[in-house]
């Protein structure tokens, strides 16, 4: 299998204390570990019951389950003689109940074992943000009347425009293309029905610039207004 053939390069050796292996049909084969171990490992029927009851036998009465979420400590006491102590609960608390039921066998003091160091990350997707309509259409507000934007118009030589100086002069002034205006008007209504067309586009007059822009959009019916400088409104189409 694929997994021998990864672990052909690893050495393995014996182990140096009792190992009773859920491999083997004799539990108390020792084994070598090694690629091919691990690969029948995989492929043989798991044999737990028949290692814990050889270690019972040869004299092992203390039992514990080491993993994040213990689950065989059932299946254990229906295996195990009433006799044979079998700690629960989590890593610290089995371990603390082993250390008590241990002779000790030095004169060491027994000792808390670490904590294992939490990394806190965080790992939240980020929300997807909807869209960007016409980079200058401005602000959109939603009223009773409808929708309407509001946006400054400047230098149309600068990005996202990047218009020749000759597309947006008349008479050497700065003035807001017909082009421009219809490319407004269709990112107005493709923003609130989606892809839209525009018809019956009408240029009532040139707007100069800068200008302040505001366009309104009520049923099927664009306009597009600006401010002079005097305050007055003017309707440009």
């Amino acid at each position: 299998p694929r997994l021998r053939v990864e672990l052909a390069g690893i050495t393995g050796s014996k182990p140096e204390i009792s190992y009773y292996s859920p491999v083997f049909e004799d539990p108390r084969e020792v084994p070598v570990f090694e690629g091919a171990y691990w690969a029948a490992g995989l492929r043989r029927p798991v044999r737990l019951m028949q290692a814990v009851q050889a270690a019972a036998e040869d004299g092992y009465g203390l039992f514990t389950e080491l993993g994040p979420r213990p689950l065989l400590s059932g299946a254990l006491r229906d295996t195990l003689p009433p006799a044979a102590l079998i700690t629960e609960g989590d890593f610290y608390d089995q371990v603390a109940a082993a250390a008590t039921a241990v002779v000790p066998r030095t004169r060491g003091r027994v000792v808390d074992v670490p904590h294992s160091p939490w990394q806190h990350t965080r790992h939240w997707a980020a929300p997807k943000r909807p869209p960007a309509g016409h980079p200058l259409l401005g602000v959109h507000v939603e009223t009773p009347a409808g929708h309407a934007w509001t946006t400054t118009l400047d230098d149309l030589a600068d990005a996202p425009w990047r218009l020749p100086p000759e597309d947006w002069h008349r008479d050497g002034h700065p003035v807001l293309p017909p082009s421009a205006l219809a490319r407004l008007a269709h990112a107005a209504a493709t923003e609130v029905h989606g892809e839209a067309g525009l018809r019956d586009v009408t240029l009532l007059g040139l707007l100069p610039l800068p200008a302040q822009v505001t366009i309104t959009l009520s049923d099927t019916t664009i306009e597009l207004s600006a401010k002079n400088a005097a305050g007055a409104w003017t309707v440009h189409g």
